[in-house]
């Protein structure tokens, strides 16, 4: 059993990056100026208005006006989250917006209750940058909008906790949970079927191989239900990617993309605009060093963890890439939090902090980014 004192500095320093947090995204936004600071008129930025729609009046379908061909509607997002908000909104007085903000911040808050749970046992030194690099980490900004991000790190959070430490209720309610929260939490079922699969080539599966296959199977018939739901709620099994596919969102040509934004990162240098990009190329460089430099002796447990974390790093970041150049990569970066995290905390004291002062350097001019509503 942890001593008292190691669980207690766990939740205090989550108390203070809760704090820090809206704190940074208060004085962030008054200095982009949106005076409001904290209020939600701050925090709903580009599909946030989606969310909200479905909030009120559920998914719709329909053909879209310009070209009856393709689908419109705002079936392409996900419904966990705003029924969430609709839950809210008609148990408390508080407004659609304010209920928005407020399950996002519940979700931000509910993920550093659980960052604070895996990080008792570690020293308080650990638990700190724990917490720094959830600050920072790229994408974050969106943790604390009208967005299901803070849910989604809650739950991939949930995921990674229940294999790591054998939890299979975390593990299973967190698979089921994941697709119904993002339109692109399919992708989790992806990252499991690798896991499941590579489990069989290691020394010590330990209870990661079948509690892998556990949470595949539910999060398999956990999808099969959304589309009953889609079907329910449109008349269409597959609602969401008949939304989706309007916007072109299919593998393409990456390295022709990659040029792309090193173009924009010469055009803008000298700018707070380029700061998207080099946070971008920072992530692919990050991506790139654990991919070349995780070889482990044996392939135990703990090391397939690695893998896994980098697998799903580049399921959740690189391949979007090959989408579009204008797709929301940031979003998909936060996306990866916890995988990034759980292959920092691995490294050497100096280079870890190496890597939260760069992602910290960029997270301020993010966010303001972000509050101007040019970043996507």
């Amino acid at each position: 059993m942890e001593p008292a004192s190691n669980k207690i500095t766990s939740y205090l320093w989550a108390l203070l990056a809760l704090a820090l947090g809206l704190g940074a995204c208060h004085a962030l936004a008054i200095h982009s100026h949106c005076w409001e600071g904290l209020h939600p008129h701050c925090f709903i930025r580009w599909d946030s208005g989606l969310y909200l729609d479905i909030a009120k009046h559920g998914h719709t379908l329909l053909p879209c006006d310009e070209d009856p061909n393709k689908w419109c509607g705002n079936a392409g997002w996900a419904p966990l989250y705003p029924y969430m908000v609709r839950a809210l909104h008609f148990l408390t007085p508080l407004s659609w917006e304010w209920s928005a903000v407020w399950v996002a911040w519940a979700g931000m808050a509910a993920s550093l209750w659980l960052l604070a749970r895996m990080a008792q046992g570690l020293s308080w030194q650990d638990q700190g940058f724990l917490f720094a690099a959830v600050l920072v980490a790229p994408g974050s900004i969106y943790f604390y909008a009208a967005f299901p991000l803070s849910w989604t790190l809650f739950l991939s959070l949930g995921l990674l906790h229940g294999l790591w430490q054998g939890k299979r209720y975390w593990a299973w309610i967190s698979a089921i949970l994941l697709v119904w929260i993002y339109s692109i939490g399919f992708v989790f079922l992806f990252l499991l079927a690798g896991l499941s699969v590579y489990t069989w080539s290691i020394d010590e599966p330990r209870p990661l191989r079948k509690l892998s296959q556990q949470a595949l199977g539910l999060g398999i018939l956990s999808m099969l239900a959304l589309f009953v739901f889609e079907w329910i709620s449109t008349g269409q099994w597959n609602a969401t990617f008949l939304v989706q596919a309007k916007y072109g969102h299919t593998l393409n040509q990456p390295l022709k993309f990659m040029g792309i934004h090193a173009q924009r990162l010469l055009d803008s240098w000298g700018g707070i605009t380029r700061f998207i990009e080099i946070q971008h190329f920072g992530i692919w460089a990050f991506w790139l060093l654990f991919a070349i430099t995780c070889r482990p002796k044996q392939r135990t447990w703990a090391s397939t963890m690695s893998y896994f974390a980098i697998f799903a790093l580049f399921v959740l970041w690189a391949l979007p890439y090959g989408a579009s150049p204008d797709v929301a990569l940031y979003r998909n970066a936060a996306l990866g939090a916890p995988f990034w995290i759980w292959l920092v905390i691995q490294q050497p004291k100096a280079q870890r902090w190496l890597w939260l002062l760069f992602f910290g350097i960029c997270w301020g001019p993010m966010a303001v980014l972000f509050f101007q509503s040019i970043l996507i």
